[in-house]
């Protein structure tokens, strides 16, 4: 079946995957490894490494997509190699081939960049060669100069364009919209050409001399060029300006009104109570901005009634895309929306989100990380307004898939605004299935807070999902790796593997009382009152059942907690009201509170109101989602590997993170990033102290 005439190239060397190693290529041998790779699989690990020993080091993945890059980037992770895809599944192909051939260049790899540009002729760099017998008329150029004198009509000079106000460091300029760049056009030899040519033409028709070789003229026309350069500049410079006013002037009075909506309605001595508000009136046509009223109407009530009528029919639909309910709405204006309606092409809105204006999720004095990325929840409110549920019929339910997420500062704290300028990069298909990319950026105060990359969503039947398989682990995934830890690095408060904290310990420890939950190490610390974990809504672990500073996959540490899971918790009933689901986002949350548990009994112990668990700037945190948490479920795990551990100064942890919904793996985040923001090093050695004095107290009895 797989025997076909066979060349192969001089000077390649050619890996069987089946084999794992080099191999002749033959008809007969091709053939033979083909069909041993589709009955036996391959190895794939093997077969780099090998390819590594043979002195490979640059791998390149033709596509589509970028699995194999990324396994390769595992495989040989810390050593010197270079793994790029010629096509990825976030960039545009045009976009994904450039980027590889750049860094081809950049590894030295002689690259011929000619095919991108065409056959270069002497007339246009762009245009292929005329096919023979073509009517393009063929004109011979060069020779000598012409000395010529032409004089035309006197003119005024012209008036110098007026120098724009230089921009303050503090603006912030408004991104224009996205819109496809055409590729160059060439134009026509005969119909159509330009004025300029026409006159050239008419010019030498009639025997008059060409006039393009006078330096003069090239002169003023080159300075006519460079002022239109700095006229079209200031333009660009004025409308950036004027369009972030504009901005601006709409939060501004989003704000106002939302002030005076909320302010309580007294009315004059002696009348009777504020008539009731009138019901929403339906608009004639898409909004181009909305309040936070117009965000709640959109979450639980009628699309119509926020979008307009053309968006009717969607209310009909047993299920739509929404914003979650109430506690967990957190866009409390739309500033901006572009892209057309019932399009299902690419988008843009720009939302702001008031940190502590609703102070039930604070932590630590400031937004936590959850809800900190939760915030830009827009990207639901943009794939409604660009049609998806026209397509999904209220039969598919919208589902997070992957989401890679950075941090920049600080997290916020009240008082603060933060904007985020969602994007919805396209919608596409597998099969019945429609899904989208999209992407985020959010700042506070002009400056970058966090990115959100390569998120992509997708809209699912009930029967896709109870189908779901969960996380799939590769030989890959599981294969041991060393963590990282300072040079020099003791333990600072003694652990044992097999320890546990039941439901009692783990409020205490919310209470914190260090010593009832990790026992009497903890019970002469200076410190006051620790932060420990958050209480009310966002108590999101109820006990821990392993412990083991040796354990997981890197060797340096591991801890396995619970939660249950009731028909009625509120992060159910909020997310959606119509498709009650837990969000992918507070499973983050989650494993971020179960990482402090493991980092508390570890001893990096501060202060409550002086130390805040944060994001590590930079620490790109890749969140995979394969499975749903629903009413249906009765108890997640959160099963936390630690990476690395370190100081920078402050402490920091980099962990990798599993959530299992009764047993099955649904949540997978990789690099997950916590420090210890306002402790230093130097704060955390009392627990060497204490541990001294634990010891001698056991010496004694």
């Amino acid at each position: 079946f797989h025997l076909f005439p066979t060349t192969a190239p001089a000077g390649v060397r050619f890996f069987s995957a089946a084999a794992g190693d080099v191999y002749e290529v033959t008809r007969e041998s091709a053939a033979d490894s083909i069909l041993e790779q589709a009955v036996r699989g391959f190895d794939f690990p093997k077969l780099i490494e090998r390819a590594y020993e043979q002195g490979v080091r640059l791998f390149l993945e033709m596509g589509p997509g970028s699995s194999c890059t990324r396994m390769i980037a595992r495989i040989l992770e810390g050593r010197p190699h270079v793994a790029q895809s010629a096509l990825s599944a976030h960039k545009g192909d045009v976009s994904s081939l450039l980027h590889l051939l750049g860094r081809l260049i950049a590894e030295r790899v002689p690259v011929d960049l000619q095919p991108l540009y065409g056959v270069e002729t002497r007339a246009l760099g762009h245009r292929s060669v005329l096919r023979e017998g073509s009517s393009a008329l063929r004109i011979s150029i060069g020779g000598d100069p012409f000395h010529i004198r032409w004089r035309g009509p006197q003119m005024e000079p012209a008036v110098p364009p007026a120098q724009a106000s230089p921009l303050p460091a503090s603006a912030s300029l408004v991104a224009a919209p996205s819109t496809p760049v055409p590729a160059p056009v060439a134009p026509a030899a005969a119909a159509g050409a330009p004025a300029a040519a026409q006159v050239a033409a008419a010019a030498m028709a009639s025997g008059a001399p060409p006039f393009l070789g006078d330096p003069t003229l090239l002169a003023g026309l080159s300075a006519s060029s460079d002022a239109r350069a700095r006229a079209h500049a200031t333009y660009l410079r004025n409308a950036h300006e004027l369009n972030r006013a504009l901005q601006e002037t709409a939060a501004l009075q989003f704000r106002l009104a939302e002030q005076l909506l909320s302010a309580p309605d007294e009315g004059p001595p002696g009348l009777g109570p504020a008539a009731a508000a009138p019901p929403r009136l339906m608009p004639s046509s898409p909004p181009t901005a909305l309040d936070r009223e117009a965000c709640l109407e959109f979450a639980v009530g009628s699309i119509a009634n926020v979008l307009g009528a053309s968006y009717a029919p969607v209310d009909q639909n047993a299920t739509r895309v929404r914003l979650p309910a109430e506690p967990l709405m957190l866009v409390d204006r739309i500033l901006s929306i572009q892209g057309e309606p019932h399009s299902m092409t690419g988008g843009r809105v720009v939302t702001e989100h008031d940190v502590g204006a609703r102070p039930w999720y604070l932590s630590c004095g400031a937004i936590p990380t959850c809800i900190a990325v939760e915030s830009g929840q827009a990207d639901l409110f943009l794939a409604g307004w660009l049609g998806i549920d026209a397509h999904t019929e209220g039969l598919a339910v919208y589902r997070l898939l992957d989401a890679v997420v950075t941090f920049h500062d600080h997290l916020p704290e009240p008082g603060k605004v933060i904007r985020y300028d969602i994007s919805i990069e396209r919608f596409f298909q597998q099969g019945e299935t429609w899904l989208f990319y999209f992407a985020f950026e959010g700042t506070v105060d002009g400056r970058p807070l966090l990115s959100m990359r390569e998120g992509c969503a997708g809209f699912f039947t009930i029967e896709e999902l109870e189908a779901g398989q969960g996380i799939v682990r590769t030989k890959i995934d599981l294969q041991p790796r060393p963590g990282v830890l300072p040079e020099g690095w003791t333990g600072l408060a003694p652990m044992r593997a097999g320890d546990s904290y039941d439901d009692e310990q783990i409020a205490a420890l919310r209470r914190g009382d260090l010593a009832a939950c990790f026992g009497p190490i903890f019970a002469d610390l200076s410190i006051a009152t620790p932060e420990t974990l958050p209480s009310g809504l966002m108590e999101l672990v109820h006990r821990v059942t392993d412990v083991d500073p040796e354990g997981g996959r890197f060797g340096i540490g591991m801890i396995r907690a619970e939660a249950d899971i009731n028909p009625d918790d509120w992060f159910l009933t909020c997310h959606f009201s119509d498709d009650m689901v837990m969000p992918g986002t507070l499973m983050y949350e989650c494993c971020l509170h179960t990482l402090r548990i493991y980092l508390l009994r570890m001893g990096w112990v501060g202060e409550a109101g002086k130390i805040r668990y944060e994001p590590v700037p930079g620490v790109k945190s890749r969140l995979k989602c394969r499975g749903q948490v629903i009413q249906s479920t009765k108890r997640v795990t959160y099963e936390i590997e630690i990476k690395e551990l370190g100081y920078g100064p402050e402490p920091f942890a980099i962990v990798d993170a599993l959530m299992y919904a009764d047993g099955k793996p649904v949540v997978e985040i990789a690099d997950m990033s916590m420090r210890l923001t306002g402790l230093a090093r130097e704060d955390v050695g009392e627990l060497d102290d204490a541990r001294v004095r634990l010891t001698v107290r056991l010496m004694e009895r």
